[in-house]
């Protein structure tokens, strides 16, 4: 019995690893989706994506060191603190019809970089589930 209990064991602490470490690459994943759909203009949203882990960032500098901390069933923040991030994200630029948007989205992202990630990332898992069971 002491051998199964043991195998059990191993079974377990690989598997939680394994989640661990699909967690942490949806997460880094998930964040350079997020930077490469996000518009240039300035370069200042793009920059400020910031990843945090089971509470919202206090600073947003860019990083995503956190991503090597991330467990399963943690909860990972991708966020920026720019106000107008909604704006391309939603379409909702007030006055629609520059260069850089049409009917108030924007040019460049006009499906949003959250949004699209998100699809992205559920689509993937869904596609990929069986690998993992």
């Amino acid at each position: 019995m002491g051998n199964f209990a043991i195998d059990i064991g191993e079974f377990v602490a690989k598997t939680q690893k394994r989640a661990d470490q699909l967690v942490q690459k949806l997460a880094i994943d998930s964040y350079e989706k997020v930077r490469l759909k996000t518009p240039v203009d300035t370069g200042q949203l793009r920059a400020s994506w910031t990843v945090s882990v089971n509470h919202l960032p206090s600073s947003f500098n860019g990083s995503n060191s956190q991503t090597s901390s991330a467990k399963f069933g943690d909860t990972i923040y991708i966020a920026t603190d720019k106000v107008y991030a909604p704006m391309l994200e939603y379409g909702l630029y007030p006055q629609p019809g520059t260069a850089k948007t049409v009917n108030g989205y924007s040019v460049q992202a006009p499906q949003g970089m959250v949004r699209i990630t998100a699809q992205e990332v559920a689509s993937w898992l869904k596609q990929n589930a069986g690998r993992f069971s």
